[in-house]
């Protein structure tokens, strides 16, 4: 189980995500 942080799950319901966390999840994959 992955756990993520919580400026990681805020930064998901922003309008417009922030790429580098995007790209940072997408890895966690």
């Amino acid at each position: 189980m992955i756990v993520i942080d919580t400026n990681v799950i805020s930064e998901l319901w922003r309008i417009e995500p922030n790429p580098n966390v995007l790209a940072w999840i997408d890895a966690q994959v």
